[in-house]
């Protein structure tokens, strides 16, 4: 049975509710030639004892490559790379596509990829660590190493501990436009934008996915520390073992010869992103790693981190790091998901699993561990599809067989929380009457800079007969809709995988007062993660 109970600290019964959904629409349509490019890797590099995994590895039976390329094919997936540890071995290691589809450059299991929220569980261990070394607590207040640390709930302010933030039940949904406003990438803001964006539930009251909560988490570790998050990283974990092409610097990824970058299907074409600069992410999900350098983490996890028998972690911090702490109202293979130190914890029929999904700009990632059967499973890919998680289930139907009888899709109440939520956003939008009321003032009247003490500035722009909403890193054009309410178009894939772009399916509301027209403007930048419009006021005109 699942124990959410936290050690030493007594909390109120979490309740279920939703939290940002970071999976997006799969991207379905087309086909790729994927069949043509497809290296497999036998042997695994000398350092790979670091971390005491064998050497061998066989290739994948030809049924499951051929229903992983059809995956491929149906997700417009343009590569692909996946490792299998059984037993203490590599039982299976190949590759498949283009790890630049552009450039025609194939994927091995050595090219580097963004593995995204798989990050998380690196800086649970390395807080496990820091205790370790007791330079921390982890039910020690924030405010003790961060003293700058604030939230608007007074109370989550002076108690909010890094367990809070590891486990997501500060009350903080994930914000994830403020991640992608004009002030990032910067990680010293975090603590002030966090100060001043609501919570959406009360302090540990419930599981809420918060990548800022994990980036905070970061900081605590660099001050306490007293070096980056990036050496601490390198220093504590990839070094000792042997994890030596992983990094959380870009351009020491860059500098890998064997580096992915990621695609988005456009257009019936492959557009290709530059490699992610995960600068601000850190803990969240600034790592890029490989499948040879993934396979020696899972081992190191699964022989009770340690390295060619040297213990990194005594047995009762491995006790906290290998337990849930809090359930998140979702499930998995019609089984609850729980949440722990960076990982997350279910069943697989008699079988506990340990996994965690990676998902960021334009890269998607899952990695897996069953601890009663010494096996674990990495996928990683270079595009935002859902792949990864069906392929890490293949591996499992594979080496287990599969569940008989086939479990139920049972959404738990955070996934029918979350779809409520969609189905009443959907219902809030705008319909347009059969007249529409033209706008209070000229479009020129609404171009200026508007800001907003968290997300920062956003800009209207007036070019021609058209206003233009620019946000980050991000534009689009505002069609007006009904007097003095604009909207901004879906992109082509979708609502949901419209969530990567603040921007997408907007209603920005204006509005002003008896001197001028337009002086500040409304606009629902996180839907998935509050229901109050955000308010920025007007701090400059437009050309």
């Amino acid at each position: 049975m699942l124990n959410a109970a936290r050690s030493s600290v007594a909390r109120p019964a979490p309740r279920p509710m939703h939290f940002q959904a970071r999976a997006r629409a799969l991207v379905l349509g087309g086909l790729l030639g994927l069949g043509s490019v497809q290296t497999h890797a036998q042997t695994m590099p000398a350092a790979a004892s670091a971390a005491s995994v064998g050497s061998a590895a066989a290739t994948l039976p030809a049924a499951l490559q051929a229903r992983i390329l059809s995956l491929m094919r149906e997700q417009q997936v343009p590569g692909l790379s996946l490792g299998v540890i059984e037993g203490g071995q590599i039982k299976y290691m190949d590759a498949w596509g283009w790890r630049d589809a552009r450039q025609q450059l194939p994927m091995s299991p050595q090219t580097l990829m963004a593995i995204g929220s798989m990050s998380k569980s690196f800086t649970g261990v390395l807080a496990a660590m820091l205790v370790d070394d007791k330079r921390l607590d982890l039910d020690r207040p924030i405010q003790a190493y961060l003293p700058s640390f604030r939230l608007q709930d007074e109370y989550a302010s002076s108690h909010a501990s890094m367990r809070d933030l590891l486990i997501h039940d500060t009350g903080m949904p994930d914000y994830m436009a403020a991640l992608r406003g004009p002030r990032f990438p910067d990680p010293q803001t975090l603590l002030r934008i966090w100060a001043h964006l609501p919570p959406s539930v009360s302090f540990r009251q419930q599981f809420q996915y918060s990548n800022i909560g994990y980036m905070v988490a970061s900081q605590v570790q660099s001050a306490v520390a007293q070096q980056s998050w990036e050496e601490l990283l390198d220093n504590k974990l990839l070094q000792p073992l042997g994890m030596t092409s992983s990094t959380a610097v870009l351009a020491q990824a860059r500098a890998s010869a064997d580096v992915a970058v990621g695609h988005q299907w456009v257009q019936q074409q492959w557009r290709v992103e530059p490699p992610f600069d995960g600068r601000f992410a850190q803990g969240a999900g600034a790592i890029y790693s490989n499948v040879p350098d993934m396979l020696r983490y899972l081992q190191f996890r699964l022989d009770g981190y340690r390295v060619d028998g040297q213990a990194l972690l005594p047995p009762s911090l491995a006790q906290v790091l290998d337990r849930p702490h809090i359930p998140t109202g979702f499930t998995w293979l019609g089984q609850p998901v729980s949440y722990g130190l960076g990982v997350q914890f279910s069943w697989r029929g008699h079988d506990e699993v340990v996994f965690h999904s990676g998902g960021i700009d334009d890269f998607s990632s899952r990695m897996l561990w069953m601890p009663a059967r010494n096996i674990g499973v990495v996928v990683l890919s270079n595009t935002y599809a859902g792949v990864a998680d069906e392929v890490s289930q293949l591996i499992l139907d594979e080496l287990r067989g599969p569940l008989v009888p086939a479990p139920l899709a049972q959404p738990g109440p955070a996934q029918r929380a979350f779809e409520e939520r969609a189905q009443a956003l959907a219902a809030a939008a705008i319909r347009l009457p059969a007249k529409p009321v033209p706008a209070f003032a000229a479009l020129r009247a609404y171009a200026g800079v508007y800001e907003h003490p968290a997300y920062g500035a956003l800009q209207i722009d007036h070019v021609g007969e058209q206003l233009l909403i620019q946000y980050g890193q991000q534009r689009a054009p505002l069609e007006h809709q009904n007097a003095n309410v604009f909207a901004t178009p879906l992109t082509g894939r979708g609502a949901m995988a419209d969530l990567s772009n603040p921007l997408a399916g907007l209603q920005v509301s204006f509005s002003g007062d008896a001197h001028e027209p337009v002086t500040r403007l409304e606009v629902l930048l996180d839907p998935y993660a509050h229901s109050t419009p955000a308010v920025f006021v007007k701090v400059a005109p437009g050309p």
